[in-house]
């Protein structure tokens, strides 16, 4: 006051959340024919100073490859290999050397045929609660008669992958919503000359 005398307040708490870490990944194409080439482009908003990984899985080989190591360039130029579905990845470190992945993007190679073997899958609900029952359905088309159907799941809170069908001739799949906290599932579809297909995502977040 005008005397100089000085007081002060209660505290007032205010929580500061930061925002969430963002990776995404995209492609010039969702279908590209053997020997064209996909650019790869990754976004993020982690800050400066970030690096990025990018890395593909074959479903069909059920295999992993490192196609560019951590490095400062957030785009990447794949040429397309055998046909087939390939989910791509990128991991993404910030300045502090936490490492943020992205969701998969899904692309075909192949010449888009009426013979080429793909999977048509949905989801009943995207949003469940605990113990909530979600219904999966999945159509395989193309390839050859006589498909089988496996479903897994990402926990992307735990960052672990489950089994949630091995290959079966069952195309509806009941899955009862565990813990809380987001998940991504995918289907596999296999013909009858061993051809495996992999889905896009379906993304289920689950709330107590």
């Amino acid at each position: 006051d005008a005397a100089g005398n000085v007081v002060r307040s209660e505290a007032l708490n205010v929580k500061i959340d930061a925002a969430t870490p963002k990776v995404t990944l995209t492609g010039s194409s969702e279908t590209v024919n053997a020997g064209a080439k996909l650019t790869l482009t990754a976004q993020t908003t982690l800050g400066s100073g970030c690096t990025y990984k990018f890395i593909i899985f074959n479903p069909s080989t059920n295999q992993w490859f490192k196609l560019q190591d951590f490095s400062s360039s957030n785009t990447f130029t794949w040429t397309a290999g055998s046909d087939g579905t390939r989910l791509f990845y990128v991991d993404v470190k910030d300045a502090d050397g936490n490492v943020t992945r992205s969701k998969a993007l899904n692309v075909t190679i192949g010449n888009g045929s009426a013979n080429w073997l793909s999977v048509k899958a949905t989801v009943s609900s995207n949003t469940s609660k605990t113990g909530d029952k979600i219904t999966f359905t999945a159509e395989g088309v193309g390839g050859k008669a006589g498909y089988t159907y496996k479903m897994v799941v990402y926990n992307k809170t735990t960052k672990i992958w489950g089994l949630v069908q091995n290959f079966s001739s069952n195309n509806t799949i009941t899955w009862t919503a565990g813990t809380a906290g987001d998940r991504e599932f995918y289907i596999d579809v296999k013909d009858a000359d061993g051809n495996v297909a992999r889905s896009a995502v379906m993304n289920v977040t689950t709330t107590k």
